[in-house]
């Protein structure tokens, strides 16, 4: 008798290295092609098989695969992509003022990154509201060290948009396209 795969919806979540829910992850199945996006709370369902390969990519975070084995809840963990983070840092104009080199402006002040897009100052940073912040973390030492060498020695400011500001930016950037 043949053994008919049978499509079901697999569900998941998508989080970072703190736990925080990813939106905006696009989730493809490789065998059907169809992709879809996780939602604010990092939350996905799609169509495949058991065996399936789904591809999870998000900017500024590494690609991840993950095959389908079971009808479980996936969990799935993002992680930074640290080196298109710090080159992203390299290629961006940092005024100097009193610095006698771009790279000694940065290791003045923290590293800011909102949505994992990074940011050596504050005054580059999009003006946030009140209500546009999910989530922040302030973090020094080796972990951070570890990922982003010494972009990190001030420490680093992880700032989550909440689901709200990044719909509202998504729909203004498709307008001005």
């Amino acid at each position: 008798a043949l053994a008919i795969s049978q499509v079901k919806n697999y569900t998941g979540a998508i989080v970072d290295i703190f736990d925080n829910p990813l939106y905006g992850v696009q989730i493809t199945n490789e065998r059907s092609q169809e992709t879809i996006i996780s939602n604010c709370k990092g939350r996905f369902s799609i169509r495949a098989n058991r065996g399936d390969l789904l591809t999870f990519n998000k900017v500024n975070y590494l690609f991840h695969q993950k095959q389908i084995k079971s009808g479980k809840k996936m969990m799935i963990l993002l992680n930074f992509d640290t080196q298109l983070i710090m080159q992203k840092i390299d290629e961006r104009d940092v005024t100097l003022h009193d610095f006698e080199s771009p790279m000694d402006a940065v290791l003045c002040q923290p590293l800011f990154l909102v949505d994992g897009e990074p940011s050596t100052s504050n005054s580059q940073l999009i003006p946030l509201e009140e209500g546009d912040v999910y989530n922040v973390r302030v973090i020094k030492g080796r972990i951070v060290k570890d990922m982003f060498g010494d972009y990190s020695r001030n420490g680093v400011i992880f700032i989550q948009t909440s689901c709200e500001y990044q719909r509202r930016v998504k729909s203004f950037a498709v307008m001005a396209k």
